[in-house]
């Protein structure tokens, strides 16, 4: 079941407002098969994390595939989830109802790696 909450103003105005601008450090992202999936943890309602924007960074020398979930462990899928292009920059806004914990999964699908920043909003 989807939780409800009450919005923002930004959020019900549909504005792009980041009272939040928290650099991470950046991720070496590898073949999925062959090492684990890199992940950062977005929401987190236990302790006060609420991000609501993220900024992605992909430099190196392949594409990555996105995905939030509540598993930090369950790889993105080379088949379903969204790819990144590298030397890319994309603002993906975070979603909402999916748990009380949101992880920002990322996996390369070929033997090369990746560099993704993140700035969480």
């Amino acid at each position: 079941m989807a939780i409800l909450r009450k919005y923002t103003v930004q959020e019900a105005l549909n504005i792009d407002v980041a009272a939040k601008w928290d650099v991470q450090t950046a991720l070496s992202v590898n073949d999925s098969y062959a090492h684990a999936t890199e992940s950062i943890c977005v929401t987190d309602t236990a302790n006060g994390i609420d991000y609501h924007q993220v900024a992605i960074d992909v430099g190196g020398n392949d594409e990555v595939y996105f995905s939030f979930g509540a598993d930090k462990t369950v790889a993105p899928s080379v088949s379903t989830d969204i790819q990144l292009a590298n030397d890319s920059l994309t603002f993906v806004k975070i979603p909402k109802g999916i748990g009380d914990l949101i992880y920002l999964k990322f996996i390369c699908d070929t033997g090369e790696s990746a560099t993704v920043k993140v700035v969480l909003m």
